[in-house]
């Protein structure tokens, strides 16, 4: 006797779309302006601790909901 298919909740697009769009816009957007500064060994302003934590943030929510 086989047994009846498994079934399987509902996929929705909108959740890798939202964590698609926090990651490029955000989160790489922050890395990328601080990779720039260090990079070009410019100094870090005081407030650029809160972007690097908006940073990790913005990338665990994205990731999150990826």
């Amino acid at each position: 006797m086989r047994s009846p298919p498994l079934s399987h909740a509902e996929f929705h697009i909108e959740f890798v779309c939202a964590a698609l769009a926090v990651a490029l816009t955000v989160g790489f957007g922050y890395a990328a302006v601080l990779a720039a500064l260090i990079g070009f060994d410019l100094p870090l302003p005081d407030y650029l601790v809160s972007a690097i934590q908006a940073h990790g943030h913005a990338q665990l929510w994205g990731w999150t909901g990826l």
